[in-house]
C-alpha cells in the first residue's frame, strides 16, 4: 500500500460486514492500521470470515482459544 493511502472500507451488505467494521474498528483502536490491514486476511480466517451464525456458535472455549491464535493481533 502507498505511503498515504488510507485502508480499504468496508461497505456492509449483512450483519456479517456491520460485525467485521465493528472488530476491525477495535483492532485499530490504538495501534496501525497498517499492522491491522497486513492481519487482516488471517484474522478473517479465525473469525470464520466474520460469518454471524458461526461467530454466534463460538463457545467459551472457542473464545479463549482467540488469544493464542496467531493469525489473531494478541496485543
Amino acid at each position: 500500500m502507498p505511503l498515504g493511502e488510507t485502508p480499504e472500507q468496508i461497505v456492509p451488505k449483512s450483519l456479517g460486514d456491520y460485525l467485521e467494521i465493528q472488530t476491525k474498528a477495535v483492532f485499530q483502536s490504538g495501534m496501525s492500521w497498517k499492522i491491522v490491514e497486513s492481519k487482516w486476511p488471517t484474522i478473517r480466517e479465525a473469525f470464520s470470515d466474520f460469518q454471524i451464525d458461526a461467530v454466534a456458535a463460538m463457545d467459551e472455549s472457542a473464545v479463549d482459544a482467540l488469544t493464542d491464535d496467531k493469525r489473531v493481533i494478541r496485543n
